[in-house]
């Protein structure tokens, strides 16, 4: 159809209509009616638009990192639980480049909003700890207040 690699729904169909009219068998002015030309139009036409179509098209990776946010979300809160700080500091470092992901699975990844969400459950975690702060203070219970505090430290060098 000569169209490049990157061409759109509209320039393959417009293609492939110009080039259909000019080799369709009853169009043709010559007696030949050879149809071989047109069938491969047509083919190459079906082709093209299969694969400019992203949504039904599998990619390589779809089935590996489609479930990712809700592996990363499952991690982060087991880190958390277990005061694994350094490994939430790592996993927060990397999420940076999760966005080169984004384009190799379909649906595409959205890895801005996995992100933002992973960040809002750390967040979440701290204010968390730090209410906890507040209301063993308020009830004089020094022993977990200690283990409290510790908890923020521990997070405050990390993140």
């Amino acid at each position: 159809l000569e169209v490049p690699p990157s061409a759109s729904k509209e320039e393959i169909t417009r293609s492939y209509r110009l080039k259909a009219k000019r080799y369709h068998p009853d169009k043709r002015i010559s007696g030949n009616r050879d149809t071989t030309m047109f069938l491969k139009i047509k083919e190459a036409y079906d082709t093209l638009l299969e694969r400019s179509n992203p949504s039904d098209c599998l990619r390589p990776f779809d089935n590996l990192l489609s479930g990712i946010r809700t592996n990363l979300r499952k991690k982060v809160r087991e880190y958390l639980g277990d005061q694994r700080y350094e490994s939430v500091e790592n996993l927060l470092f990397q999420l940076g480049s999760l966005n080169l992901l984004d384009n190799l699975v379909n649906p595409a990844l959205k890895s801005q909003d996995t992100i933002i969400e992973i960040s809002d459950l750390v967040k979440n975690h701290v204010e968390k700890v730090k209410t906890e702060v507040d209301s063993n203070w308020a009830e004089r219970r020094y022993r977990d207040l200690n283990d409290n505090i510790s908890d923020l430290k521990l997070m405050e060098n990390n993140f």
